[in-house]
């Protein structure tokens, strides 16, 4: 301890400096393991009654479904807690952390040595100007991603394994890239590369290698298909791309509450898009369908439930819509009548339209009838729009 107080100005200038630099590193990750993950937590179990719990289990988890159908209001809540703190809690975040923690505080330290002395060597090798710039690069870009990631409340285990990865290769990123440039550049754009993400520089290295290899280019950005989703941006696209959705089939039939904590999107935004996207695997063209007011698959089933046990003027409203849609598509109504059929019966359908319900009708948390195969609610409301 007494070595510190005796440090020189200009050593002391460095050590804040590196004391700076790591905390700005660090501390948005520990303010969210301390705070965002628990306001996160809060929001997801409070969001769901024991019967909407309930029903997602009995969805995604039937082996635990049998065994909590009898149980408690308590024991199905805790057990819903177990499920979310295992998959999502602290505990997932400790390698991680660690990891990233130990990456960062190195690329710190050599870059406050390099400042203080000139150089850095190691075992008689020198890391060059452009390496230096290329690790301050890397360090800029993942404290901006972080903290924009913290903003967001959407900070995950892979972000702090991408960030470990991206310091640890950020030399040997900046020494294949400046081959593209004269040297005299070299050290600016390796700082440069700083302001992009990861996936852009490998983009931009496969491009070149296939260039100059003579080899096909597959990495030319094309359409995504989930942009086809009203309320999908590109953007958005990309964020389910990012978890491994690309596809409406796989957005059809993934797991809402999974999606809705890796994504950090609403639970409402994620169950309207899983609609549309159940809707859009039946060969329904919402592009046109939504002129007349069929969104997704909560309206397909709703408007099939009218023409099968509706009222006389709910009847005549939907057959109006079916002769529009079949002219629209032009077809006949019993091709309509076939798809809106499917859509109604698939299991899916039916598990979003009555979560859907407990979701929305909170306190009746007391029965577990619908969840239990007990009377069904066949007529809930649509998500709002």
């Amino acid at each position: 301890m007494s070595a510190i107080w005796r440090l020189s100005g200009e050593d002391w200038f460095l050590f804040l400096g590196g004391f700076v630099g790591v905390g700005l590193g660090i501390l948005p990750v520990l303010h969210h393991l301390v705070f965002g993950l628990r306001e996160r937590r809060r929001e997801i179990l409070n969001y769901f009654q024991p019967r909407s719990i309930l029903l997602y289990i009995k969805q995604f988890y039937s082996a635990d479904w049998s065994s909590l159908k009898n149980k408690s209001d308590e024991e199905i809540v805790g057990r819903f807690q177990e499920m979310y703190d295992s998959r999502f809690g602290v505990r997932t975040f400790l390698i991680p952390s660690i990891l990233y923690s130990l990456a960062l505080i190195g690329l710190v330290s050599v870059i406050a040595f390099a400042i203080g002395y000139g150089s850095v060597t190691w075992s008689g090798a020198a890391l060059e100007t452009k390496g230096l710039y290329a690790l301050a690069g890397a360090y800029l870009w993942v404290v901006l991603d972080l903290i924009s990631r913290y903003r967001q409340r959407n900070l995950v285990p892979s972000a702090l394994y991408g960030y470990t990865s991206r310091f640890i290769f950020s030399i040997p990123l900046a020494y294949a890239i400046s081959t593209f440039f004269v040297n005299s550049l070299a050290p600016p754009i390796a700082f440069a590369l700083g302001a992009f993400p990861t996936e852009t520089l490998m983009v931009f290295l496969r491009r070149q290698g296939a260039q100059r290899m003579g080899l096909s280019d597959d990495t030319t950005k094309s359409n995504l298909e989930l942009e086809s989703l009203q309320g999908v941006n590109t953007a958005l696209a990309e964020k389910f791309g990012e978890i491994g959705i690309m596809t409406m089939l796989q957005l059809a039939y993934e797991d809402p509450i999974q999606l809705t904590m890796r994504t950090n999107l609403s639970f409402n935004f994620i169950i309207d898009v899983v609609s549309q996207a159940l809707a859009t695997i039946y060969g329904l063209d919402l592009t046109k369908t939504r002129t007349f007011s069929v969104r997704g698959a909560f309206e397909a089933a709703e408007i099939f439930e009218h023409i099968q046990v509706g009222d006389k003027e709910a009847k005549l409203r939907a057959d109006v819509v079916v002769t529009q849609l079949a002219a629209k598509f032009q077809v006949c109504k019993e091709i309509v009548l076939k798809i809106l059929s499917d859509v109604h019966e698939d299991p899916y359908t039916q598990f979003l339209r009555q979560i859907w319900v407990e979701v929305d009708q909170p306190g009746q948390s007391g029965n577990h009838a619908t969840a239990t195969g007990g009377p069904s609610l066949i007529t809930p409301a649509s998500p709002a729009r």
